[in-house]
């Protein structure tokens, strides 16, 4: 879907859309069936990252009710030419319908009648897990992260926070949406399986497809915006300081091969490698010369011990490295 009518959406969904991106947002609907599936998919993905309403099974065909009402002028003896008015005609008729059918949320009360019991796992670093959630989705937790999700998953959304890097294989439950959240980020899917990277010290969130297709959305100072949806061996990359990001094809298994014991360095500098290598091996990693590290390099080690990695690497570099206690020390001064 073009960048431009996610936009569209979004101010759809914000209730700031003009008369004239109303109009555009209308025709293009009109050209083909996808483009109301994807209206649909889109304002559920906004919906769940902003927790305004809760997913009943008929959602979806709710808002394509709505739309297709604003499409044809049906809703409320409102003039053709009027289309603001129109939008917010059909803005409180979906507020009136979800209020009815007991769909509209508030967390408050929700929280006080019921609060929530909640699990959180955290991994130091050398250690990876694998933990069976309560929908029966397999979550695989790497070194360096926690997660923290409701000890029963409510009716309407399933979410869990992240903080570090986790592999999901997720239970499809259609009537369910599955929503990671990542600092700002937001991962939303109904059953597919995907990589988010998210440590927080590194300020930059990555989002890999395995299987299915992703929505992710981000915070901004207008609100969450939508940025993309992803479908299998597609990445996004996020700087969550600006909120840039860029969009690449991409081999998923490197993305996830730490869930299996293989240590991936993809088109890394040196001072990202000693960040990973800490990580992997519970080991403090010390770079001689903190400013020599403007070389990129790419290797797997398939469940190695660091020093059989650091020797292929003195080979790929040109560095020299040293143990002292419990301190790798990498000499980078003479780096290829």
């Amino acid at each position: 879907m073009n960048e431009h009518y996610q936009e569209l959406i979004t101010q759809y969904f914000d209730r700031t859309i003009s008369d004239e991106g109303l109009n555009e947002l209308r025709d293009w609907m009109d050209l083909h069936p996808d483009h109301q599936r994807d209206f649909c998919e889109t304002m559920k993905v906004l919906e769940e990252s902003r927790h305004w309403f809760s997913s009943p099974p008929d959602m979806e065909a709710a808002w394509c009710k709505i739309e297709n009402a604003v499409q044809n002028n049906s809703i409320g003896a409102v003039p053709q030419q009027k289309t603001f008015k129109v939008f917010y005609y059909a803005a409180a008729s979906i507020a009136f319908i979800l209020t009815t059918l007991g769909f509209w949320l508030n967390p408050f009360e929700q929280q006080s009648q019921n609060p929530k019991e909640y699990v959180y796992f955290n991994n130091g670093k050398g250690k990876r897990s694998k933990l069976i959630l309560p929908d029966s989705s397999i979550l695989h937790l790497n070194s360096e992260s926690s997660v923290r999700f409701p000890k029963h998953f409510e009716e309407g959304i399933r979410e869990v926070e992240l903080s570090g890097e986790a592999f999901f294989d997720v239970t499809h439950k259609k009537e369910k949406p599955f929503v990671v959240s990542s600092g700002a980020v937001k991962t939303t899917v109904l059953g597919t399986s995907f990589n988010i990277k998210a440590f927080p010290s590194e300020r930059k969130v990555a989002v890999t497809v395995a299987s299915g297709k992703v929505g992710v959305s981000i915070a901004s100072k207008d609100g969450q915006k939508f940025l993309q949806y992803l479908l299998t061996g597609q990445q996004l990359d996020i700087n969550t300081l600006t909120g840039d990001y860029s969009f690449n094809t991409v081999n998923p298994a490197n993305a996830f091969g730490w869930k299996n014991s293989k240590l991936v360095l993809e088109n890394q500098s040196l001072d990202e490698i000693a960040i990973t290598l800490s990580r992997w091996y519970n080991i403090k990693t010390v770079l001689a010369d903190p400013e020599n590290t403007h070389s990129k390099y790419t290797a797997k080690f398939d469940n190695m011990p660091l020093r059989e990695v650091m020797d292929i690497l003195v080979q790929l570099t040109g560095c020299s490295y040293t143990f002292q206690a419990n301190r790798l020390i990498i000499n980078n001064k003479n780096c290829k």
